[in-house]
């Protein structure tokens, strides 16, 4: 049964809070998100308006930085962006605030041209940052991963899918490549429900592996879903390594339990391994690393197997690993599992969006922007012990606290109240804002 909620008048309103002893201060100067300083001191050093404006437009710009300071604050809709812009700190650096249709109709006014132009927008700002701060001598990890965000209602490209165990009667579905060394991402797009891992999979490998080749060593690391005999030929065309999991289908079962070639290690702990050399039709080599674990006494066994161990396969082209090694290596892609929550519950990744598939495509780079330069911040500016925290913790804790806007001495003051965190570190991060030098903020002059 639907409850009915009568409406209250304004008198009615205002009684109730006043018998309640609250009052809602309505005046300009008041912001709810006083600590979000910071982060429009980062915004305004990178120019990130000017360079939306040459790119998109004044108005394109307009929306594009609220939307980032909406997603900050906790926006999880788009009205709720529009609210944003309300604020008086940011309206401030907004100037003339966007309302929730013309947002929508802004992000809808994108053209494929300029979506793609955004694509590049965002890898061009993880490329800046990998050049200026991975030495050549350090190994590059790229991690592979895709996620679905179930869907309700019409949205363009919103089909039945099927990513690992989530398998939505309706979703989108969104690729993501992270760079492990930077705890950022190199890329990441939104695509229709229904597509698989694999789909052009190699085409991404064409257009990112070449600005890595012979610069730095290069590890990419995928479950199997992404495991296909072109990928590895790519990989080994551009002298990169990879570490990409093989699914244990039965001819691979059937062969460890039938070849006599395989020379397993010393069983340690109830695990050992081999290796397995093969090629793929084009005639590339790659290696086979199995992994055999003993199972519990009692347990019970997997389809297909007949003795008491469990099978798992990594393929790679790197013939020196050794076999434990590998797995281990490999285990660290989990990272990417952490930052994709974190996109989806913190972001709102997947759940802001219109209509029109083009539309949401700019608003998923938009996601991965604001993502990028809260890592900037972690790595650049916060106190090693703030580092770590999520975007959740850092409004908590830093963005979203009650802030005043006064003028003295002929400037504006933000007098904020935060019992999170102490003066000496709030210094700190304005002194590190300060002094931040930064080619994501002020790109090179590149030929």
């Amino acid at each position: 049964m639907v409850k009915h909620v009568k409406k209250m008048s304004k008198e009615e309103v205002k009684q109730i809070l006043w018998e309640s002893g609250i009052e809602l201060n309505t005046k300009n100067n008041m912001s709810q998100i006083g600590g979000l300083k910071p982060m429009l001191e980062i915004l305004k050093k990178g120019k990130f308006r000017q360079r939306f404006t040459d790119l998109f437009g004044e108005y394109k710009s307009r929306t594009l930085m609220q939307s980032i300071l909406g997603l900050l604050a906790g926006a999880r809709t788009m009205v709720e962006i529009g609210q944003t812009g309300k604020d008086p700190l940011v309206s401030q650096f907004i100037k003339n605030v966007v309302e929730e249709a013309q947002l929508a109709r802004d992000f809808k006014s994108f053209s494929k041209q300029e979506v793609e132009s955004f694509h590049d927008f965002n890898i061009s700002q993880t490329v800046f940052d990998l050049v200026q701060h991975t030495p050549q001598s350090e190994t590059l990890y790229f991690d592979i991963d895709a996620t679905s965000v179930e869907k309700f209602g019409y949205q363009e490209g919103v089909e039945r899918g099927y990513v690992g165990k989530e398998q939505p009667e309706s979703c989108y579905q969104y690729l993501l490549i992270y760079f492990n060394n930077r705890k950022t991402f190199l890329y990441g797009t939104i695509r229709a429900g229904s597509a698989h891992s694999q789909n052009d999979f190699c085409g991404y490998l064409e257009r990112f592996l070449p600005m890595l080749q012979r610069r730095w060593k290069v590890v990419f690391r995928g479950d199997s879903g992404y495991h296909n005999e072109r990928a590895i030929d790519l990989f080994s065309e551009h002298a990169a390594n990879y570490l990409i999991k093989a699914a244990m289908l039965d001819f691979r079962h059937n062969f460890i339990q039938t070849s006599g070639n395989l020379n397993w290690t010393v069983e340690d702990k109830g695990v050992s391994y081999c290796s397995y050399m093969t090629n793929t039709k084009a005639g590339t080599k790659y290696r086979e690393i199995y992994k055999r674990t003993r199972q519990e006494e009692g347990g019970q066994l997997s389809l297909g197997e007949i003795s008491s161990y469990r099978y798992d396969c990594l393929t790679t082209n790197d013939f020196t690993i050794e076999e434990d090694k590998a797995f281990e290596v490999y285990n660290k892609r989990a990272h990417i599992e952490n930052a994709i929550k974190e996109l989806k519950e913190d972001y709102q990744l997947g759940k802001i969006v219109t209509e029109n598939f083009d539309a949401n495509d700019v608003i998923t780079q938009v996601t991965m922007l604001t993502y990028m330069i809260v890592q900037l911040l972690k790595n650049e500016v916060l106190p090693p012990k703030m580092s770590r925290m999520r975007l959740s913790t850092l409004r908590t804790q830093v963005f979203n606290v009650p802030g005043c806007l006064v003028h003295w001495a002929r400037r504006q003051i933000t007098r904020i109240q935060n019992i999170f965190i102490s003066e000496e570190q709030l210094a700190y991060i304005e002194r590190q804002v300060k002094q931040l030098y930064s080619w994501v903020l002020s790109p090179p002059m590149l030929n």
